[in-house]
């Protein structure tokens, strides 16, 4: 997180969530097709 910090944008915003080991592992993930008019950001990032 301290990090993060440090490297917070003058514009714009970071979210940042923590979670446990058991957390993650129960993480699900769910996959569609995007509709046309959504978008795909480009600028985000994970770090674990």
């Amino acid at each position: 997180m301290r990090r993060v910090r440090t490297a917070l944008p003058r514009e714009g915003s970071i979210r940042a969530l923590q979670v446990t080991d058991k957390q993650y592992g129960r993480m699900e993930v769910m996959l569609g097709l995007a509709k046309k008019t959504e978008k795909v950001g480009t600028k985000q990032m994970v770090l674990l």
